[in-house]
């Protein structure tokens, strides 16, 4: 399909780029990522353990595009002399 054919009536927004639609900047998103492992070998208890946490933060949103950004890795940047750091561009 010709790329000037493309309208707004026939556009679908990125996925990724909806899940930060309905909300402000200054939002943020927090993401905890745990392991499931056998407690006790041969039976069906559990325990968890908590492997890592992600918080994203939305700097900036229109109808064009989402900002993001990693606040770990903003401030691992920030620690190694980078004034500003690295965001993510979601567009829609």
């Amino acid at each position: 399909m010709d790329e000037d054919a493309l309208t707004s009536t026939n556009r679908v927004d990125n996925p990724k780029y909806l899940v930060w639609k309905k909300f402000q900047p200054a939002a943020k998103a927090n993401y905890v990522f745990e392991l499931l492992h056998e407690y006790k070998p041969g039976t069906d208890q559990c325990a968890k353990s908590r492997i890592s946490r992600m918080t994203f933060s939305l700097m900036s949103i229109d109808a064009e595009r989402a900002v993001v950004t990693d606040e770990r890795f903003e401030r691992a940047l920030r620690e190694l002399g980078y004034a500003e750091g690295r965001n993510l561009s979601l567009l829609a």
